[in-house]
């Protein structure tokens, strides 16, 4: 599941994601977690599958699923129109039992 959108906040020269730091997910296992951040806002509408003026909240699995194939297909782009639109990280955490 994903949170959707989030708008960062500057503190102390750090980009802020969250404002109050929370666990993504406490099940055991290994997740990857993905953020998008978007430049260009015309984007929006390319990446959520929700549409270009998506309200905070959280995706389901269908609609996380959409938007991490429209996430590759943007940064792919091989005609360049979205160069610099999107700066995507990733990262893996791994949850114990």
């Amino acid at each position: 599941m994903a949170a959707a959108p989030i708008v960062p906040t500057l503190s102390d020269g750090r980009l802020l994601l969250l404002r109050r730091a929370e666990p993504v997910n406490s099940m055991p296992g290994r997740f990857i977690v993905t953020c998008a951040l978007v430049w260009q806002k015309e984007a929006i509408a390319r990446l959520d599958p929700r549409g270009a003026g998506p309200s905070a909240g959280i995706m389901d699995e269908a609609e996380t699923s959409r938007f991490l194939t429209n996430l590759r297909r943007l940064i792919e782009d091989k005609l360049r129109k979205w160069t610099g639109a999107v700066t995507v990280a990733q990262a893996e955490y791994v949850v114990k039992a």
